[in-house]
């Protein structure tokens, strides 16, 4: 039985479609180049050997400060060619071969830095636009392009105004007819967009698309029907087979690599003057499906002066729901509440002391994180204002009577990203906003005043680049140094996630299978080195500005709620190294005294992954094996097979599977 959400429209606008391409060609308007691209999955067919050249050059004068990512696979899945972009690559160019069978995958990952410019001649190209998000920057006027709605399916259109484009207009190639969706300009938020439907026929039909306006950053996509758009018609016929059938070696290892972090969400449980915005009975039990093992929250001081017992509830009920640790980031009221934490001053010590009253009143072992501010690289006006409220705070904090005994520890910079710069900065030295810079700045100066590393990543649009996460772990983990047991010297901790801040994230991005994929896939990379000791996806429920929770504001859970419930089900304590060749499935190995299991994710839309399991321990003939995975149509167990001492299962495409046994 296909799975079922709880809540109709989340399935109704499928993102499952994940290939397109682009077109066009015509006697008063030119089809779209294929340059500027910011984002986008690119397939390309060479007719013979032939080379594929790849440019870019600086967007937004960001290219000196983050880091892009540019991956090429063949047709089996397999890397090809990768370009990781540093700080010291703004503008450049290369070339591949492609000498196979098409389609090659182009994948240029989001949010990028760069405008990047594809060519190759001898090849037809088709791309897949992201929806419900921009694609490209462009100075084009009119620009046209094509694509194909099958025989009988209902297919729409769909588009969102960001910048130049005013509507889409779609005529249907054998008998003119159009249909034009006007783009709504005043929409505020990642998930508001427009559709329109298009007329069915009981035969494939062409159609030429002609985005209206003067360049700007073109958003547009069809739902009900290949996401595919191309530069001429010929693209059209081409076969993107993505049935491919993938091989993934898997070598498992018996060496323990450190802890699983606690895996958790934003506050689910609010302070009293919103309790009535409190998840019902229902609803809170498939929350706590999840297992949440840490909670992030927000104290806002002002108001915690103003009723100092508002955090007892919150703090009892997380308690009793077993959570093990809370991570709180103090704050003062309205939006930008934070940045008004510049100076220690009378007020805010006591709006702090209030919270602090409230965990040794609590008996909550904890541990119990505050941070002084949220995202001070992303709000304050510089490190030197943030370091001060810091360090003299943390040494009000560290004193208080019963703070330590009671489990509270004191974390930063809880900064927005770590490595990359803040999604907006407040003046154009964006490079010393780093979160890295800031939290090195702290430890060189005052090696003792934190307690723990955090900090909240955003913007990794692209499930194939959610190997970020583990080179951001991987780089926080160098930062703080290590113990001799290979462990992080102090705590690091992710306390918020999601694909995108703010209210920018897409429908298709939150009510679809891909937040569930991108979820599982952010949590194995994250921790399969076993250095991270707390992982929160933000938000636990939807609020005002925030539509993108577990669980949506009328308390009906999302794919990725599911998708949790699925990773608490298998999660263990220990991470056990495991050696893996492949690129579109991520795999982590873990163990809790004979407890085994191998999470991993396939990413791959519709790709079969023939995966094989060998190396030390391998549980071959063992009665014990068991094959579960979570996809589209649910949670369901599968078959394995064992031959000259490997296992051996397929995983279908756009699946979280999990292989487990006890150890013999």
């Amino acid at each position: 039985m296909e799975l079922q959400y709880n809540k109709s429209q989340l399935f109704k606008r499928s993102l499952l479609t994940f290939a397109i391409a682009i077109g066009s060609s015509a006697s008063w308007a030119a089809p779209l180049n294929w340059n500027s691209l910011r984002e986008g999955t690119f397939y390309l067919f060479p007719q013979g050997t032939t080379d594929l050249q790849l440019s870019w050059e600086d967007a937004v004068g960001r290219a000196s400060q983050d880091e892009d990512h540019v991956y090429l696979l063949n047709r089996r899945g397999a890397l090809s060619q990768s370009w990781i972009l540093g700080t010291d690559k703004t503008n450049g160019s290369d070339t591949a071969v492609l000498n196979d069978k098409g389609p090659y995958q182009l994948e240029i990952t989001g949010y990028s830095a760069r405008r990047f410019s594809v060519v190759s001649n001898s090849s037809n190209i088709v791309l897949q636009p992201p929806k419900g998000r921009y694609f490209m920057d462009t100075s084009q006027t009119d620009a046209e392009l094509y694509f194909k709605v099958k025989a009988n399916e209902q297919a729409k259109l769909g588009g969102k105004y960001y910048r130049g484009i005013t509507a889409l207009e779609a005529v249907r190639l054998s008998d003119n007819k159009k249909v034009t969706l006007t783009l709504n300009q005043s929409y505020q938020y990642g998930y508001q967009y427009d559709l329109a439907d298009l007329p069915t026929s009981s035969s494939d039909q062409l159609w030429k698309l002609t985005l209206k306006g003067q360049g700007g950053r073109p958003a547009f996509w069809l739902d009900g029907t290949n996401n595919y758009f191309a530069q001429n018609t010929a693209a059209l016929d081409e076969d993107i087979n993505l049935y491919t059938v993938g091989t993934v070696g898997l070598t498992l290892n018996n060496t323990v690599l450190g802890n699983t972090p606690l895996l958790g969400l934003y506050g689910y449980y609010y302070d009293t003057p919103n309790k009535a915005n409190n998840p019902p009975s229902a609803a809170l039990a498939e929350i706590l499906k999840t297992k949440p093992k840490v909670i992030s929250q927000y104290a806002i001081y002002d108001s915690l002066t103003r009723d100092p017992s508002r955090m007892d509830a919150p703090l009892a009920q997380y308690k009793a729901d077993g959570v093990e640790q809370t991570i709180t980031l103090i704050s003062g009221s309205g939006r930008d509440g934070s940045t008004s934490i510049t100076e220690d001053n009378g007020d805010i010590r006591t709006g702090i002391s209030k919270w602090l009253d409230a965990i040794v009143r609590a008996n909550y072992p904890g541990p119990h994180y505050l941070a002084i501010a949220d995202e001070p690289n992303f709000r304050y006006p510089d490190y030197a204002t943030f370091e001060k409220a810091v360090v003299s705070l943390s040494e009000f904090i560290n004193n208080y009577p019963g703070a330590r005994q009671a489990g509270v520890r004191v974390i930063a910079p809880a900064s927005s990203r770590f490595t990359e710069t803040p999604p907006t900065t407040l003046d154009v030295k964006s490079t010393e906003r780093r979160g890295v810079q800031w939290a090195a700045q702290l430890l060189k100066s005052y090696p003792s005043t934190l307690d723990a590393l955090a900090w909240h990543e955003w913007m990794v649009y692209d499930l194939l680049d959610t190997r970020r996460y583990r080179t951001e772990v991987q780089t926080a983990a160098s930062l703080v140094g290590k113990k001799t047991d290979g462990s992080p010297r102090i705590p690091l901790l992710i306390d918020q996630t999601n694909i995108g801040p703010g209210n920018s994230t897409s429908d298709y991005e939150q009510n679809t299978l891909f937040a569930a994929m991108w979820w599982a896939s952010a949590v194995i990379n994250a921790s399969q080195d076993g250095l991270l000791s707390a992982f929160s996806f933000f938000p636990g429920v939807d609020d005002t500005n925030h539509h993108k929770g577990i669980m949506t504001s009328d308390f009906q859970l999302r794919p990725v709620g599911y998708a949790q419930q699925f990773v608490a089900k298998h999660w263990l304590t220990k991470v056990q190294k495991l050696n893996n060749d492949a690129f579109e499935v991520d795999a982590m190995a873990m163990s809790d005294g004979a407890q085994r299991r191998i999470l991993g994710v396939n990413k791959a839309p519709y790709r079969v992954q023939n995966v094989t399991l060998g190396g030390t321990g391998v549980p071959c003939n063992n009665s014990s094996l068991k094959l579960t995975v979570f996809n589209k149509w649910g949670e369901y167990e599968r078959s394995t097979s064992c031959s000259n001492g490997k296992v051996t299962f397929t995983v279908p495409g756009e699946t979280i599977f999990a292989l487990s046994w006890t150890a013999q």
